[in-house]
């Protein structure tokens, strides 16, 4: 088959990472695909692009490499949504520039696609390199899905990773349903990933470790905690959870109670938004961001006739959200949330 894959790598401070990076995608021995490699430098104030132009200079392989450069530094999102305007691929893969693919890595990804040629998102499972933990444990073989009920909810309920690498996705998917990262906040994967679930019509889950995920302590989603990136964290949660609500969820409806789980999905990312307010002033127009949002899936639910879960969102608005600073209730509260999950799937009759 003709193939053709475009792998976007954003850089933005990565000088120690981004060789090991590239010669993860130069050492891949791939035959049957035409692969170009499209790095966007993000105004990156380090020797990253150096580095990557005196690599790419002394490359002689088959991939084509190509390097875009904004005029200013405008985040993850923006770089992503650069190298996929830009791509000429049949099909897109993400590489964060402080992680690295595996040997026979692309390869792997083209030999299951020959093997199911309709699907529109293959998956491969990841190492995540500091705590050696697999993003896809239980899969033993490759699992093929094509009921959009059981991998939406696989997603929500965080069995599949919602972040955009290590992922083949046919770009039509996206050029066609206008799916693009939010510019402008963090934790942008996952309105991103939502929305990619929401349109595309089968998935490959791969057992096989592709891709190693170096997990950086400095990070922005690492320091959410910290007083200058509150602000930033909380009006993230905000806009991503208002995206999803007004993404066409009408076929979500009641379907084997998959809207409860994402109700619940959304709800976390609110609970998390909570946990910061309740220990570090924001400024107001985050506070509204925030407000709007919560107030938004809250009538999402109560429109669902979603009682209970209307009941258990109500821990997001004073004085219930206080119980976040229970360490018993923050400890708890997946198991709660498990619980109303399952009384609401269980009174489904009542809707």
């Amino acid at each position: 088959m003709d193939l053709s894959i475009s792998i976007i790598i954003p850089v933005y401070n990565v000088e120690k990472y981004i060789r090991r990076c590239i010669e993860s995608i130069m050492t891949q021995d791939i035959a049957g695909a035409d692969v170009e490699c499209i790095i966007v430098d993000d105004y990156t104030p380090d020797n990253s692009m150096t580095i990557a132009k005196e690599m790419i200079d002394a490359y002689q392989g088959s991939i084509n490499f190509k390097l875009l450069r904004h005029e200013k530094n405008r985040g993850l999102s923006a770089a992503r949504n650069t190298g996929v305007d830009h791509a000429s691929g049949d099909y897109i893969f993400f590489i964060d520039s402080d992680d690295w693919i595996m040997p026979g890595c692309l390869q792997y990804f083209t030999e299951q696609l020959a093997e199911h040629p309709d699907v529109d998102l293959i998956i491969g499972n990841v190492l995540e390199a500091f705590t050696q933990k697999h993003y896809l444990r239980h899969l033993q073989a490759p699992r093929h899905i094509d009921d959009k009920t059981e991998f939406m909810r696989l997603m929500v309920q965080e069995k599949i990773y919602r972040q955009a690498w290590n992922k083949l996705i046919r770009k039509d998917v996206l050029t066609t349903h206008h799916i693009a990262f939010i510019e402008g906040i963090v934790y942008e994967d996952f309105p991103w990933s939502f929305e990619l679930f929401l349109h595309v019509n089968s998935i490959l889950l791969l057992p096989r470790i592709t891709y190693q995920y170096e997990y950086v302590e400095t990070s922005i989603v690492n320091t959410s905690h910290h007083s200058e990136k509150a602000d930033r964290t909380v009006a993230s949660f905000s806009i991503g959870v208002s995206r999803i609500l007004e993404l066409p969820l009408s076929g979500l409806q009641n379907t084997s109670n998959l809207q409860v789980d994402c109700i619940l999905y959304l709800a976390e990312f609110l609970n998390k938004g909570i946990e910061i307010l309740i220990h570090i002033p924001v400024q107001s127009e985050t506070k509204k961001l925030f407000k709007s949002a919560r107030m938004a899936l809250l009538k999402h639910s109560l429109y669902s006739g979603r009682i209970l879960l209307t009941m258990f969102l109500l821990l997001l608005f004073s004085p219930f959200c206080y119980l976040q600073k229970s360490r018993w209730f923050r400890h708890h509260y997946y198991i709660i949330s498990q619980i109303v999950s399952r009384l609401s799937h269980t009174t489904d009759f009542l809707h």
